[in-house]
C-alpha cells in the first residue's frame, strides 16, 4: 500500500458548517418574542407547531447557551415564543 501524502498550508473551503438557522434565538434578549403563523405550513396542527418550536428553542439553548429559557403560547392562528431567561 502506498503511503498517504499530507498536504500543508491548504486553506479549508469557505462557508458555514451545519444547518441554516431558521429561528433567531441567538438575537433574542429576555422579554423578546416572535410569532410563527400556521399559514402555509405543511402540518397545520397548532400543537405540533408549538411543540416543534419549543423543542427547537430548547435544543438550541442546550447546545449554545445553557442559561436561556423559552415559553410558547398558541395565539393569533400561530405560535408566539418568548425568551424568559
Amino acid at each position: 500500500m502506498d503511503e498517504i501524502k499530507i498536504d500543508k498550508k491548504i486553506a479549508p473551503p469557505k462557508g458555514g458548517t451545519g444547518r441554516r438557522r431558521i429561528y433567531p434565538f441567538d438575537k433574542m434578549n429576555v422579554g423578546d418574542s416572535f410569532h410563527i403563523s400556521i399559514e402555509n405550513r405543511k402540518n397545520n396542527n397548532l400543537n405540533y407547531l408549538r411543540n416543534s418550536l419549543l423543542g427547537s428553542a430548547n435544543s438550541w439553548a442546550n447546545r449554545h447557551r445553557k442559561d436561556y429559557r423559552f415559553i410558547t403560547k398558541i395565539q393569533e392562528a400561530g405560535v408566539r415564543i418568548w425568551r424568559i431567561k
